[in-house]
């Protein structure tokens, strides 16, 4: 028997070149099934078969057996080295003609015996045959040469190949390959969203969302994904046992397998869940439109009315459905999963590819939980950008440091509930949206309990510093302090800000401030969103 794995690379460049909806949609299609259709169609037309669950570990000569088969990446065990050679060949040309652009590439491991043989020390062996192959080969961009010169295609800049109508409302316009294929595979990628998200209708354009939701002042481009998923397919070759090689063999075929699945279950269950809990436009849609949902990696564009909440209930569910993995997954210790996600709220016409940026930077920010708190932690991150002068998350943050020691923020917040921890408290979702509660909270004569004016006072003088801002706090706490008390960590002595474990001073009002028109009538979330 010989490992395969048949794997994509580049993804995220290849799936945002393009400034187009369609077309990232279309490419996160093509590297689901370079994944799982090519390669699985590949070895119908090569004769090889599925072998059964149950089939001993040698197969026959003309079985396979799926080890992993998920969106990119593929790894089976080939009862011969010809077979093995002639599949990634196959694979890997029929990306070339039906995904040009996508870097697909494949690796054949040497003979192994499962009956005597590590099945873990071949996996790990077998990636690293595909790493040097992949180090080995020229990226796919040497494919398409602008000299001699091309015209440039409408949305790539790469060269065009002809001229291309995307839709019967566009013009026909010079179009490269690869935007061509990714815009041909969008159809399908709808079709499959459509199965997998349940009962929940939703657009399959952000002018589509303009025309059914009349109040689309803002747009959420959410990117959420599971926690340490990687590393849990590297463990499980070294967490399943047994007394001989054979029977761990077995065990890790069967893990692999389970999680693989259940994640993808997982994945599929927690996205339903939060698809249903958003409101409905005058077409029974759902406010958003979701781009990829494969593995444990789901971003979405979203109302931006619903953003925050749709990614947070998106999360608890995550963890929820997640708890089954535990039993199901032979030698998996965990109790459950943790994921985060970034959420960059922009208007709706603001490039989507910078917008993408940002949600992956807030992304990474929130993933930084999981070193104070576990894999098994969720939080999110997020930011309104009213400024589209710059999207960089680090000048943002950077900006919000008035003092060496004094942030304006305390971002990301950890969605799990009830997590007992010095730093995460004042950092609980259920408490910044009981800020933002606050914030937007009105009296019985329907006007707000805290005027805008004393808002943006209190808002001005924190970048004066913790002391300049505790001032103007104690100049106005006279007057307002029940509907001011909700803001503050503390009110003996009244302050804005909050100790950190390490001695820093950090707000959450700047972040409840922005969060209150997104969270609007919010104080936490129903006890059904987890």
């Amino acid at each position: 028997m010989h490992l395969v794995l048949i794997e994509t690379s580049g993804n995220q460049p290849f799936i945002f070149a393009s400034n187009r909806l369609r077309e990232n949609v279309g490419a996160s299609e093509l590297v689901h099934r370079a994944g799982t259709v090519f390669v699985r169609e590949a070895c119908e037309e090569l004769g090889l078969q599925v072998a059964s669950a149950d089939a001993p570990a040698e197969t026959t000569r003309r079985a396979f057996r799926w080890v992993q088969s998920i969106s990119g990446r593929s790894l089976l065990l080939v009862p011969a080295h010809d077979a093995a050679v002639r599949l990634v060949r196959a694979a890997t040309t029929r990306a070339l003609l039906e995904a040009p652009g996508l870097d697909l590439r494949g690796a054949v491991g040497p003979a192994i015996d499962l009956e005597r043989d590590d099945l873990g020390a071949a996996v790990r062996d077998v990636a690293e045959r595909l790493a040097r192959t992949r180090a080995s080969v020229p990226r796919p961009a040497a494919r398409f040469l602008r000299l001699p010169f091309h015209a440039p295609c409408a949305t790539s800049g790469l060269p065009a190949g002809r001229s291309y109508r995307a839709g019967e409302s566009e013009k026909p316009a010079d179009r490269s390959e690869v935007a061509i294929a990714k815009s041909e595979a969008a159809n399908k990628a709808f079709d499959r969203l459509r199965a997998e998200v349940g009962e929940t209708r939703f657009a399959t354009s952000i002018d589509a969302l303009e025309r059914e939701f009349e109040e689309l002042d803002w747009i959420g481009v959410v990117h959420a994904d599971g926690n340490g998923v990687g590393r849990l397919f590297l463990e499980l070759s070294r967490a399943v046992g047994g007394a001989d090689p054979a029977t761990r063999n077995r065990g890790l075929l069967d893990a692999l397998g389970a999680l693989s699945r259940g994640l993808a279950r997982t994945t599929r269950a927690a996205f339903a869940a939060a698809a249903a809990g958003l409101p409905v436009g005058r077409r029974r849609r759902a406010p958003m439109v979701p781009l990829v949902l494969g593995g444990a990696d789901v971003p979405a564009i979203v109302d931006g009315r619903h953003a925050l909440r749709f990614a947070v209930r998106l999360l608890r569910a995550f963890e929820r459905e997640s708890e089954a993995l535990a039993g199901e997954v032979p030698g998996l210790d965990v109790r459950r999963l943790g994921a985060c996600a970034g959420v960059a709220i922009v208007k709706p016409h603001f490039p989507f590819h910078a917008a993408y940026e940002l949600a992956e930077s807030l992304l990474a920010s929130a993933k930084g939980v999981k070193a104070r708190l576990g894999a098994d932690h969720s939080a999110v991150d997020y930011h309104v950008l009213y400024d589209s002068s710059s999207a960089d998350l680090e000048r943002i943050r950077g900006a919000l440091r008035v003092e060496p020691e004094t942030l304006l923020t305390a971002r990301p917040y950890v969605v799990t509930p009830s997590v007992d921890d010095a730093w995460a408290r004042p950092r609980s979702f259920d408490a910044l949206s009981e800020r933002a509660a606050a914030i937007e909270a009105r009296g019985p004569d329907g006007e707000r309990a805290l005027p805008n004016g004393l808002l943006h006072e209190l808002r001005g003088s924190l970048f004066h510093g913790r002391a300049g801002a505790d001032a103007r706090l104690r100049l106005e706490l006279p007057r307002h302090e029940p509907a001011l008390a909700p803001l503050l960590p503390s009110v003996d002595p009244p302050t804005l800000f909050h100790a950190e474990p390490d001695g820093a001073a950090a707000t959450g009002f700047l972040d409840a401030l922005e969060a209150s028109e997104f969270l609007r009538g919010a104080s936490g979330l129903p006890e059904d969103d987890g």
